[in-house]
């Protein structure tokens, strides 16, 4: 029999995914309709905007029906991947826009290569996942320059909105940290969903981005 979790905050949780599930799935759908992202580099976007899509929905499925905690983790590794195929898609990107079409091509295949084997490191050796935390950390700030020099030096199409969708994604991730944030506007939402408010509008941002610059 399927249950809804009984804690308000976790409902709460679900709900926001819901709601990122809907707005990527609708994002990737007019995305791959259009015949301009019919590229090495849309179908990167597209498959950005289909993993956040699905990420979600697995969070709203993790986060708001009662299930057994082995059931619940293996949903959670499931979730984490396709999270990590995202940040790979989105570092594919950005090393295409920077170096061209062959880099962008070597870089998926090596950061997959890399990310498959840092899950495999983690389930093996839980320990290491707050050194694998810096790793991510350092991306991030790599990525943030690499967005700031095709938005400053290169001056290409959309490359502000990708800047600021990156920005809204760190900052996403700071206020997820803060697990004792607490809020009741009407429903209670706790650091979860604070997280998901600054992930919609990174989506939105990242989705502006990939617009101006295939020229939608």
């Amino acid at each position: 029999m399927i249950r809804f979790i009984d804690l308000p905050t976790e409902r709460t949780t679900a709900a926001t995914d819901l709601i990122l599930a809907i707005q990527t799935g609708l994002m990737t759908a007019f995305l791959a309709g259009s015949a301009a992202l019919h590229t090495f580099r849309g179908w990167l976007w597209i498959g950005v905007f289909g993993g956040m899509s699905l990420t979600a929905l697995l969070g709203t499925i993790a986060h708001g029906f009662m299930m057994t905690k082995k059931t619940n983790a293996v949903l959670w590794q499931f979730l984490t991947l396709c999270f990590s195929v995202c940040y790979v898609l989105i570092i594919g990107s950005l090393a295409f826009d920077l170096f061209g079409p062959a880099a962008g091509r070597v870089a998926v295949l090596v950061c997959t290569g890399l990310g498959l084997a840092l899950v495999l490191a983690c389930l093996r050796w839980p320990a290491i996942v707050p050194k694998i935390i810096y790793i991510g950390v350092a991306l991030g700030g790599l990525m943030l320059a690499a967005g700031l020099w095709l938005a400053l030096v290169r001056q290409q199409a959309g490359a502000w909105w990708l800047l600021g969708g990156m920005v809204l994604a760190l900052v996403a991730t700071a206020v997820e940290a803060r697990q004792k944030f607490r809020l009741k506007l009407i429903w209670e939402f706790d650091h979860h969903s604070a997280y998901h408010f600054y992930q919609f509008l990174s989506n939105f941002c990242l989705f502006l981005a990939t617009a101006a610059y295939f020229g939608l």
